[in-house]
């Protein structure tokens, strides 16, 4: 597996009380395949990219259901991807970590590919939701959805 990190240049550290979240159907990549983040345990291992080594690496993750009101809806490809509006995703158009409520239609998201996926269309749902709280060890990141994008602790 080989990633554009090009536009990879710092790690973002927030307060603890803002927080990235997925709905549970989102798919997280374990050793090349995928596993529904609700399905998670601590103790569990996940794929990360070690920004200081240049490679993957397996760290352990925790997960937490938490409520969550005005949830972002993105659509990329033929994903659905429900996230809380705290979630940091990189852009590559932006060239910076940026939470899910600041991303738009068009923008260009980092994959483990050297494709950027787009983002198709990007709305706030209304309704309160069972959101995924995933927590990561060390760097703190991890690849989410099919297009395996690049997203990071909050």
């Amino acid at each position: 597996m080989k990633i554009n990190i090009f536009y990879l240049l710092v790690f973002l550290v927030v307060t603890p009380n803002n927080f990235g979240a997925f709905s549970p159907n989102v798919l997280i990549l374990v050793h090349g395949s995928y596993r529904n983040i609700n399905h998670f345990r601590g103790g569990d291992i996940v794929r990360s990219y070690h920004e200081q080594l240049g490679v993957f690496t397996n760290k352990v993750v925790y997960v937490t259901p938490k409520q969550v009101s005005g949830a972002i809806c993105m659509i990329l490809d033929e994903e659905k991807i429900i996230t809380s509006q705290e979630q940091l995703i990189f852009s590559v158009t932006y060239k910076c970590w940026r939470k899910a409520c600041e991303l738009v239609r068009g923008e260009q998201l980092l994959a483990d590919s050297t494709t950027p996926v787009i983002i198709k269309d990007i709305y706030k749902l209304d309704q309160e939701l069972t959101l995924y709280d995933l927590r990561i060890e060390g760097v703190g990141n991890y690849f989410f959805s099919r297009s395996r994008i690049l997203a990071c602790n909050s």
